[in-house]
């Protein structure tokens, strides 16, 4: 990888390279399937999933002072997984991570999909840990339970709203919509709800699962289901 002379570049072009750097911290920092790597001007992410890959390894002046980028990836487009060589402009190549990006985002889902065994059993862990013993008859929530529960949402959905990757965002609405829904569901539903978030969670990112469902909040949601808890959950709450 070369290095960059910035005195050798034209004003143009270093704001243009600032411009670059804002772009990256905007649509790169906060995605949960990417690693994301700057060092003044070169790129490097590395998808999650597979060998993909986005790098951007020279970076040069033209003769109007525009920048010249030269960048390498894998996938290329939905037809073709072989890796593609060249260079563009600042404009177009950026055009092509944000399609890069989306193309991630579309392996990330369909792979997931496909690989269903794995997320039943996901689902089915977390399940066991919120207590899997069907009632023998319906069962709701107190008013009590309800108010609890919901402040325990609440946490995951203010932890979610500093995220915008797309599977994040699905998850936070699927915890919104599980709020919603709670005067409405069974306790033994409201579990099966809980377990399939959290399955799509461990699914997409082990490391945020670790934060966000650590063993005293698992352990307040099962006494809040059982009914075993005493309040008040704010002081409960890490």
């Amino acid at each position: 990888m070369d290095q960059i002379n910035y005195y050798n570049l034209p004003l143009f072009a270093i704001e243009q390279l600032l411009n670059f750097k804002d772009f990256c911290g905007n649509n790169l920092q906060n995605r949960d399937n990417i690693k994301f790597k700057w060092n003044n001007g070169f790129i490097r992410i590395d998808a999650i999933i597979g060998d993909y890959f986005f790098e951007v390894y020279k970076i040069e002046a033209d003769s109007a002072g525009a920048l010249v980028l030269y960048y390498k990836m894998i996938p290329q487009n939905a037809q073709k997984v072989k890796l593609l060589e060249t260079f563009s402009n600042l404009e177009s190549m950026l055009a092509l991570v944000k399609a890069w990006l989306v193309l991630i985002d579309r392996y990330d889902d369909l792979l997931g999909q496909l690989s269903t065994d794995n997320f039943e059993i996901f689902e089915e862990q977390f399940l066991h840990e919120f207590g899997d013993n069907p009632n023998s008859s319906p069962t709701y929530l107190t008013y009590d339970q309800q108010i609890m529960l919901e402040a325990v949402i609440d946490r995951f959905v203010e932890a979610l709203e500093v995220e915008e990757s797309p599977n994040k965002i699905l998850i936070k609405d699927d915890f919104i919509r599980l709020k919603k829904n709670l005067p409405h569901y069974d306790v033994d539903k409201i579990k099966k709800k809980m377990a399939n978030v959290f399955a799509k969670m461990r699914k997409h990112s082990i490391s945020f699962l670790k934060e966000m469902f650590t063993e005293t909040k698992k352990h307040i949601i099962k006494q809040i289901l059982d009914g075993t808890l005493n309040g008040p959950i704010e002081s409960l709450l890490p």
